[in-house]
């Protein structure tokens, strides 16, 4: 076996992995709108304002990260430089990433929890590791997409 041999294995192996990963974060969301749908069908009545942003919301979500894991499966990212999302929407889903991460660190500090603050620094520190590779991929001129 080649090295180019294991190198696509190993894309499409990360692909895959990547998309599986999109499809278990899209079921809770989709799992969120079925209920609410399906007990507005039992119980009109339970239909709000709360009900229709919340369905409104997790359809948007469910629909986003499906669209990303098809990118994912596919290998069709965007035409421009084949990747999922363009680097500065990367940066700013790794900001909020860090920054939840900062905040399970600070509680875990303040409650004394030593297993949430070492969690907490670890996904800071992946967020921030995710940020500057989007930076980088940001400076980088396009080459558009691999293979």
């Amino acid at each position: 076996m080649g090295p180019d041999v294991l190198a696509r294995v190993t894309t499409i192996a990360v692909r895959f992995l990547g998309g599986g990963i999109l499809c278990v974060f899209a079921f809770a969301p989709a799992w969120m709108v079925y209920h609410g749908v399906a007990d507005a069908v039992a119980n009109p009545r339970t239909i709000d304002g709360t009900w229709l942003i919340a369905v409104v919301l997790c359809s948007a979500l469910t629909y986003f990260l499906l669209l990303l894991a098809y990118r994912a499966f596919s290998g069709h990212g965007r035409k421009k430089d084949g990747g999922l999302l363009p680097p500065l929407v990367i940066q700013g889903f790794a900001v909020a990433f860090s920054g939840i991460g900062a905040a399970v660190s600070a509680f875990g500090l303040y409650a004394g929890h030593w297993g949430a603050v070492c969690g907490g620094l670890f996904e800071f520190l992946a967020g921030v590791s995710v940020f500057q590779l989007a930076s980088a991929r940001r400076k980088r001129p396009s080459q558009g997409p691999p293979g």
